[in-house]
């Protein structure tokens, strides 16, 4: 049933994507866990043997930081080049830019997967990427940074410090994500319960959120029994499956679903607009006042 209401969601228009790195291993880009080890396991072996291995990618990140005189070169050199690297599959993110009912979408990640195969999304790393943002498009929040501007990344428990501050939560930036994720439901995609920053994360909308938090889900293929109390008491359902496979099934019931219940008035026409674009259907659109009226000479075949 959890995933009957996340489709109906989608096609309401009413459902944030918060992305992590899990939805880009398929195309050949580490996890948190494995950046962590490729950390630990490209220092020289005099500083290897003083740092414990840890899968929590900030605070070997931070640990690495400290002994290096808080130097990051190491650090942001050594994931760069993780990230230079040629992917070996677009296939889900292509995917996923057919989808425009997805207004909003926040990632943690340092890729560039998303807005590669996406034209019609908005980037935001930095308060002032936000005043060049449209509501024609789509709108991508960078919230850890990337390799476009090394000073907006975020890696190290240090970094999560400066920036979960007070300061840093009254930005334009975080009052914009702050407004999307009151005002919609949220669906987390790629991320591991072992990785201590999502839950950072997620205790930071609850706490700002409070009561007027909507639903969330939270997306793995498999939780431990603690991992999936942790959620319960979180009030956040878990749903058994990959990012990919997910994607995969919410585009099929867009195919199937979606423009019998824009004709019941659900959804926007940009957003219908957006969508035939995407999938090469000539779609005409009327304003009615009680409705929105779609000629559509063809259908959705094999999705």
């Amino acid at each position: 049933m959890s995933k009957e209401r996340i489709f109906e969601l989608v096609r309401n228009e009413e459902l944030l994507l918060f992305v992590g790195a899990g939805m880009s291993r398929y195309a050949g880009y580490p996890s948190g866990a494995e950046l962590a080890e490729i950390l630990h396991e490209n220092l020289p072996s005099d500083l290897r043997e003083h740092i414990v291995l840890t899968w929590d990618l900030s605070e070997i990140a931070d640990n690495i930081y400290q002994v290096k005189g808080q130097n990051r070169n190491y650090l942001l050199d050594t994931i760069k080049k993780q990230f230079n690297k040629i992917p070996n599959s677009l296939e889900t993110h292509r995917l996923l830019a057919k989808i425009p009912h997805f207004k909003t979408i926040i990632t943690t990640n340092y890729d560039d997967l998303i807005e590669r195969t996406n034209n019609h999304i908005d980037i935001v790393r930095k308060n002032s990427d936000y005043s060049y943002t449209t509501s024609k498009k789509q709108i991508l929040f960078k919230i850890h940074g990337d390799f476009t501007d090394q000073d907006t990344i975020i890696l190290t428990k240090t970094d999560y410090i400066k920036y979960f501050s007070q300061d840093k939560g009254q930005t334009v930036f975080w009052n914009a994500i702050k407004d999307r994720l009151a005002s919609n439901h949220i669906l987390f995609v790629g991320y591991s319960l072992e990785d201590s920053n999502i839950l950072t994360i997620i205790d930071k909308i609850l706490n700002e959120l409070g009561e007027h938090s909507k639903e969330m889900y939270f997306v793995a293929p498999s939780i431990t029994h603690v991992k999936l109390q942790t959620l319960r008491n979180k009030g956040i359902e878990f749903i058994e499956s990959t990012g990919e496979d997910l994607i995969d099934e919410i585009y099929k019931d867009l195919c199937l679903n979606y423009f019998p219940k824009l004709r019941k008035g659900r959804g926007t026409a940009d957003t219908a607009i957006n969508f035939a674009r995407e999938n090469n259907l000539n779609v005409s659109i009327k304003h009615t006042e009680e409705n929105v009226d779609l000629d559509i000479p063809n259908v959705i075949d094999n999705p």
